[in-house]
């Protein structure tokens, strides 16, 4: 059990920084370090040029929803498949719900 009482296998911390050229970066993972499990936590901090950092939280689990900011690619890039949370501002209503201080309560 973690500090605030959740089970929680493996936390992965992924990095987002975003700049005035690319505001919507967002944080992702390769499929082979991803577990879509509910013992799964991706914690991911969203570093803009002149905010306070964003800390985002979301269960592999979730992947196997219906979420359209979370996504999964499965033809990926040059490194192949891969997990991601989108920041792009269309995400931005769906993305409130995986901020830390609304997200912990689900963990309880």
């Amino acid at each position: 059990m973690g500090p605030i009482g959740i089970k929680v296998a493996s936390v992965l911390l992924a990095l987002s920084i975003a700049g005035p050229s690319n505001p919507s970066v967002g944080p992702f993972v390769k499929e082979d370090k991803f577990i879509a499990s509910s013992d799964y936590l991706l914690c991911a901090v969203r570093l803009t040029e002149g905010q306070l950092p964003s800390i985002y939280l979301a269960r592999g689990s979730e992947w196997n929803e219906t979420n359209d900011h979370l996504h999964y690619n499965p033809n990926g890039g040059a490194s192949g498949a891969y997990y991601e949370m989108r920041f792009a501002a269309k995400y931005a209503v769906a993305l409130r719900s995986n901020l830390l201080e609304n997200y912990v309560e689900t963990l309880r």
